[in-house]
């Protein structure tokens, strides 16, 4: 009686983790597919914004790419225009310190 229980167990407990693996591989191929659509779609976007395959689309489609190509345009500008800043204020310390430093050389 005991072996025809634990056959029953190992059975049961077999049969649920199969279900469980089934279940895993579905869902992981479903992710599979939906990042390879993602893949395509990005690779589709990439070649738009390096002006690639533009023939088939619609006026529309092309006025947001340029919005999109004006707005990341002005954000590298102003990032440019940021980082310059910095240098600068960096340099104008460098010219400070170095300014001490000449001062305090000439007085001794």
């Amino acid at each position: 009686m005991n072996m025809i229980l634990e056959r029953y167990r190992q059975f049961s407990y077999a049969s649920q983790e199969n279900k469980i693996v089934e279940n895993d591989s579905q869902n992981l191929f479903q992710e599979i597919t939906r990042l390879k659509v993602q893949y395509e779609s990005l690779q589709q976007s990439e070649r738009h914004l390096l002006g690639k395959d533009l023939e088939g689309l619609s006026l529309k489609e092309l006025q947001n790419i340029e919005k999109q190509l004006d707005k990341t345009l002005s954000q590298t500008r102003q990032r440019k225009s940021q980082l310059l800043v910095e240098q600068l204020e960096e340099l104008r310390k460098k010219e400070r310190d170095l300014t001490e430093i000449n001062k305090k050389l000439k007085s001794e």
